[in-house]
Parts: structure tokens; C-alpha cells; sequence
């Protein structure tokens, strides 16, 4: 998804560094992820907005204010709230409303979640994308477990 709304892309610029807020924010971004999908379906979201591949980009801020207004991730301090709502739904826009739908619904897995925050990680992060990229061409082709 390079040159998604979310993602990173490197042309001459420094990298982005803000990933040291949080760590995969799994249950954040679950948390997130069923509140922007109960805004699309009370919005009445059209065919485009609702595919699987439809990206969600800019539109998912449109529940940053509520989220950190209602303190969806109960975290105790303003601030600390400010800063985990809007990291983890900078990583949320990276992701298809295919892959929110799936990281929000009952049927997946913790690691399913923590898989789907990495992907998102690594497509946001471009120096954490092209990082795990190097590692995994090296380690796994070779079948190494020492990762």
C-alpha cells in the first residue's frame, strides 16, 4: 500500500519516529476500530466506503475527538490519552476497512490483532516497514529461528 494515505513514503525526508508511544496497541486499536466502524454504519456509508479495500486514511480522524472526549481507552491522564488516540488511529489509517472490520470483530485472535497492528505499523513507519523487510529477507528464506 505504499503512497496509501497512511503510509510512509521516503523521498528525500526524514523518517518518522513517533512509533515509540505505544507498543502494537492491539487492544487500542481494536477499541478504535469498532468505534470508526459504528461511525461509518451510523453515517450510512456507501458501497465504495464500506469495501474491504477501501482505504480509511483521513476519514478515520473523524473519531479522534470523540475518542479522547470520551476517554474510549481509559487512560487516566489528558494527555497520555491525546497521545495514544492519535498514534493509534495514525496506524488505524494505514490499514482497509476490510482489516478494521476484522481487527474490531469477535472472531479474531489476540495474535490475529497483534499481527494486524504490526501491518499497520510497518506500512505507517517506513523505517519499521524497511527494517522487518531486511530482517525477514535474510532470516526467513534461510528458515532461521534466531529472530
Amino acid at each position: 500500500m505504499a503512497g496509501s494515505y497512511g503510509a510512509e513514503t521516503m523521498q528525500g525526508e526524514r523518517y518518522r519516529l513517533s512509533f515509540t508511544v505505544g507498543r502494537l496497541l492491539a487492544s487500542q486499536g481494536r477499541a478504535l476500530a469498532e468505534m470508526y466502524l459504528n461511525h461509518l454504519n451510523h453515517a450510512g456509508g456507501g458501497d465504495a466506503e464500506c469495501s474491504s479495500q477501501t482505504e480509511v486514511g483521513k476519514s478515520i480522524a473523524v473519531i479522534r475527538q470523540q475518542a479522547i472526549e470520551e476517554n474510549v481507552l481509559a487512560i487516566r491522564t489528558d494527555s497520555a490519552n491525546r497521545r495514544v488516540v492519535a498514534e493509534t488511529t495514525r496506524r488505524l489509517s494505514a490499514l482497509t476497512v476490510g482489516e478494521l472490520a476484522y481487527l474490531a470483530g469477535p472472531d479474531s485472535s489476540t495474535s490475529d490483532r497483534e499481527a494486524l497492528m504490526w501491518i499497520a505499523m510497518c506500512r505507517y513507519y517506513a523505517i519499521i516497514g524497511e527494517f522487518a523487510g531486511e530482517v525477514l529477507k535474510k532470516h526467513f528464506p534461510m528458515r532461521e529461528s534466531s529472530l
